[in-house]
């Protein structure tokens, strides 16, 4: 049997999906070495990715070249290269409709409620995985005929997070914030500045009620350094902020671990950030969506992000001790459901029927 993985990894967007299955890829390859596995993708550092004997590769890159043989890839990939391959089933990143209709048990994941209107036809070769019930009932809404076709799946990391011992924290807060508590902020690159000044202003807020030595590290995309710098110069509270300007996964693992609350960006990569905050049991505020509400239940604290109902969200975290409990509470329960290991189970028994 050969099982292919067709992964393109985006720039400026949200790649969970893009990471969750080459997790996936390299998981199920070792687990299963009688079965051969190809990965077709222009993930930069592929050559990393464990190279056993039964894995084969097929890579493209994000520039002009790699965009053009991306599309040959996309547009022959189910009739020539499928049939080469002697491929039995094709798992890709997102849905595509192809005019090249196949016979190939393919599986398509679907993370964007703008994929949606994409879907012109399912054929019975055909099945879409969704991360999210909420996704996967507007696509059930949009096309009821394809509901039979509709896989809901958790989705997870592959990763062994565990929340640290107080020593841990004491260590990292003392690193970043004198050893302060503090609020976190996680942004990227799209992140806009208007949103900076939002959670700046609501920390204004925050310290005007709380008056204490309570702290806020940003972490932010080393390009908006200069401006982001010229914003904080009449800063009221600008004493209180920590900068991180450095896009390390060990030290951004580190600040989420030991911080008392982490506000999230509205475009960053949140189911990854959201699962990593579950495992390691921190309460997160995150923007109101029915999205976010239906992938994360009661795991985390909702708000529409502005200064004033941001600031009473933080006020709450940090006034009611039972209410960021069971926050926590909910955290823990949500990371039970995203183990790994029963997760990239129950789509093996899907994908292998």
């Amino acid at each position: 049997m050969t099982i292919a993985f067709e992964i393109n990894f985006q720039p400026k967007k949200d790649n969970s999906i893009q990471h969750f299955l080459l997790s996936l890829y390299s998981f199920y390859s070792i687990r299963y070495p009688e079965i051969n596995f190809l990965l077709v993708s222009n993930y930069k550092d592929i050559l990393q990715i464990t190279n056993l004997p039964n894995q084969q590769f097929i890579t493209y890159s994000s520039g002009i070249g790699g965009k053009i043989k991306a599309f040959f890839l996309k547009e022959f990939f189910s009739g020539i290269l499928l049939k080469k391959k002697k491929v039995d089933i094709l798992i890709v990143d997102s849905y595509r409709n192809s005019k090249n209709k196949t016979s190939i048990k393919t599986f398509c994941w679907i993370n964007d409620l703008s994929a949606i209107k994409q879907i012109i036809y399912l054929s019975d070769s055909q099945q879409i995985f969704c991360t999210n019930e909420f996704i996967r009932n507007q696509i059930a809404i949009v096309h009821s005929k394809f509901e039979p076709f509709i896989q809901l799946s958790n989705f997870s990391i592959i990763e062994n997070i565990n929340p640290l011992r107080f020593e841990e924290k004491e260590k990292i807060k003392q690193t970043y914030s004198n050893g302060n508590e503090y609020f976190l902020f996680y942004a990227e690159q799209t992140t806009k500045t208007e949103e900076f000044i939002t959670v700046m202003k609501a920390f204004s807020l925050f310290k005007k009620w709380q008056k204490s030595n309570m702290k806020l590290v940003l972490i932010l995309d080393p390009s908006i350094k200069n401006d982001i710098s010229k914003l904080i110069e009449s800063y009221k509270f600008r004493e209180d902020l920590r900068l991180i300007f450095k896009n390390d996964d060990e030290q951004l693992l580190n600040l989420l671990s030991a911080c008392y609350g982490c506000v999230m960006s509205t475009n960053s990569s949140i189911q990854t950030k959201m699962i990593h905050a579950s495992k390691l049991n921190i309460p997160i505020i995150i923007n109101e969506t029915d999205f976010n509400k239906s992938s994360f239940a009661d795991a985390c604290v909702y708000c529409k992000m502005d200064e004033v109902q941001l600031s009473q969200k933080m006020i709450l975290l940090y006034k009611d001790e039972n209410f960021r409990d069971e926050i926590i509470k909910e955290a823990i329960i949500l990371s039970n459901k995203l183990n790994w290991d029963k997760i990239s189970d129950n789509i093996w028994q899907t994908i292998s029927k």
